[in-house]
């Protein structure tokens, strides 16, 4: 007499999401493994202790974990294009492993072709390059240097390694802004012949720095300007070795102000409420879009004309990034010798953290 033999049970794809499912059985059908989907948690209750493998769309992650009892071993499952990052998933199931797709997807198909789930691979090294935000002044006065050094401070207060880069000859030295002109360290004098490449961590070592702010500043007799090549191996390096670069770009925009504008992810233009500064800005506006059209506003109050941040952006066409005020107190503690933002509970500083992108 013949004995029947049973079929081992299945995979387990709870998903009602139509791409998600397509992805996963792709996956599966790449191994040949056939998977058996539930499309809500009720329907996955008869397979979920039996199923070797258990694969939970994101969008029915809480329901599952509302109806059906925790599994250890579970596999929760999103397209990667549609996640900031994977802390950004939060659930209330718990999940012990994550794959994002299509790029977990190799590992997620040796799961099903296994029978288990196997141990992620580790994470390849993080090879992004750090942000790098250009500022720039809508006209001569307009705040540029003081908005760029605070916030290369209000970066590096919140503990990242940050470059801070004087792209402005003529601007009298950002080592000034920061009171930090009799700080031991190379400034871009000592670059100039620079024709290759620098080396990340020695260019950090050699600057003026303090805690985990270093600045490459122009020297206050020069102005020549930034050699090209001296400002693209400035950059390249100062990404490599910094979470953050802040770059003070000049209005008039030589080739290194170019290159330094390219290569910024975020342009921010400073501009005072008042009607002849628009018009001037409206001129290096166009300009810097030739170069970079990640272009925002920052308006500095209180102008002279009475012209609203809202009609500054409407009349340059930009979107608004915030308002700079530069109060009495803060100017008199730079004339001072000390730099912007000191205590971080400014309203400069506020604006910073906003345009950085961290809690106001």
């Amino acid at each position: 007499m013949a004995t029947q033999t049973l079929a081992s049970p299945r995979p387990l794809l709870v998903t009602d999401d139509p791409l998600l499912l397509d992805e996963v059985l792709r996956i599966a059908g790449s191994v040949r493994v056939d998977v058996e989907v539930a499309t809500d948690a009720v329907a996955a209750r008869a397979g979920w202790y039996s199923a070797p493998i258990v694969v939970v769309g994101i969008g029915l992650a809480d329901e599952c974990a509302r109806v059906l009892p925790p599994r250890d071993d579970l596999i929760l499952v999103d397209l990667l294009d549609r996640v900031d990052s994977p802390e950004a998933l939060e659930t209330s199931l718990s999940v012990h492993h994550l794959a994002l797709l299509p790029d977990g997807g190799e590992w997620l198909g040796d799961c099903f072709a296994s029978g288990t789930v196997l141990d992620q691979p580790a994470p390849p090294p993080d090879t992004r390059r750090s942000r790098m935000i250009a500022v720039i002044g809508g006209r001569g006065g307009a705040g540029a240097s003081v908005l760029a050094a605070s916030l290369a401070l209000s970066a590096s207060q919140s503990g990242g390694r940050v470059l801070l880069v004087d792209g402005d000859p003529l601007g009298g030295g950002l080592d000034l802004v920061l009171g930090w002109e009799r700080t031991e360290g190379i400034r871009w004098s000592d670059l100039r012949h620079t024709n290759g490449r620098i080396d990340p961590p020695v260019l950090r070592d050699v600057l003026p720095r303090r805690g985990e702010l270093a600045v490459l500043s122009c020297d206050s007799s020069e102005v020549s300007g930034v050699p090209v090549a001296a400002m693209e191996a400035a950059i390249e390096a100062g990404r490599a070795c910094s979470d953050v670069v802040v770059v003070d770009v000049p209005r008039h925009l030589d080739e290194a102000a170019v290159v330094a504008l390219s290569a910024a992810d975020r342009v921010l233009l400073v501009v005072p409420g008042e009607l002849r500064a628009c018009a001037a800005a409206k001129r290096v506006a166009d300009e810097v879009r030739r170069h970079n059209p990640a272009l925002s506003l920052v308006v500095r109050e209180p102008g002279n004309g009475h012209i609203t941040p809202v009609g500054v952006a409407g009349a340059l066409n930009l979107p608004l990034a915030g308002t700079m005020r530069l109060d009495r107190p803060l100017l008199l503690a730079m004339d001072g010798g000390n730099p912007p933002n000191l205590t971080g509970r400014s309203a400069l500083a506020a604006l910073c953290r906003r345009l950085l992108g961290e809690p106001a």
